[in-house]
């Protein structure tokens, strides 16, 4: 379900969320003694963090633009101008690639 919602807050909450866990994150490596607790704890941390990247990320935001805009370069210039039509097609690859390694992490 797509929602509408203010997109400076939703900017502020991830940015806040994203400085708290690694301020906890720090906290963490610092006071905690037991490696394995650390280590639980930090996993659910990332854990956080992924899902709210997942949720909204702003850099994918950015190359899924920039992705469509070379997208729809080289469809107007694939009949007439086959060499730079080349040039902006792998340009868009390379970016679906980059989208790709974002959205699926592992």
């Amino acid at each position: 379900m797509n929602i509408m919602i203010n997109k400076e807050y939703l900017d502020d909450l991830t940015r806040y969320a994203r400085e708290n866990v690694d301020f906890i994150s720090t906290a963490i490596t610092i006071h905690i003694s037991d490696d394995e607790l650390e280590s639980v704890i930090e996993e659910k941390l990332q854990e956080i963090l992924y899902f709210i990247n997942r949720a909204y990320n702003p850099k994918l935001v950015e190359l899924k633009q920039k992705s469509r805009m070379f997208y729809q370069k080289w469809l107007s210039l694939k009949e007439t101008d086959k060499n730079t039509a080349n040039a902006v097609y792998l340009e868009y690859l390379a970016l679906k690639f980059k989208i790709e390694t974002i959205e699926i992490p592992f």
